[in-house]
């Protein structure tokens, strides 16, 4: 069994590398991740929306693939799936943080459940940087959102 888990990964990976060139492989490996996301709609128009779109539509920052901030991402409520802007990842991540969510059924801020990979999310800032800490059950997250806060206060004082 092993050994058929590394060729179909040896040629999977040669796949890739032969074919992640081409346009319409990157096409639909793009419109492939959107639909894993849970993005709907009109998904040649959206790509084609998606390339031509050079500047975030919130903080008007060039796209680039250089840095972590500034890389292209679809925002879309991930409620309804609806596309709303493209933004650069440092938005995207801002908008997640101020949003209300709809699916936070913990009843704590920074937590929610997340449906793309069924579980739950704690969401923190340190240094200006967000990061996702993704866990099975509510209290795995609580003991980090409190270990987090816990270290926090004590670095305070």
């Amino acid at each position: 069994m092993e050994k058929i888990q590394k060729y179909r990964e040896y040629h999977r990976k040669m796949y890739n590398e032969r074919y992640k060139h081409i346009p319409k492989y990157k096409k639909n490996q793009t419109i492939s991740n959107w639909k894993n996301r849970g993005v709907v709609g009109d998904y040649d128009l959206l790509y084609k929306f998606y390339t031509l779109t050079t500047h975030c539509q919130k903080c008007n920052i060039i796209f680039s693939n250089d840095s972590r901030n500034t890389k292209k991402c679809l925002d879309h409520c991930h409620n309804t799936g609806e596309f709303r802007h493209i933004l650069c990842n440092r938005c995207n991540i801002k908008d997640v943080n101020k949003s209300k969510s709809i699916n936070n059924k913990s009843g704590y801020s920074n937590i929610t459940w997340c449906k793309t990979f069924k579980k739950w999310v704690y969401m923190k800032c340190i240094d200006g940087q967000y990061t996702r800490r993704y866990r099975k059950t509510l209290h795995e997250v609580l003991v980090i959102k409190f270990a987090h806060m816990m270290i926090y206060n004590f670095k305070k004082k």
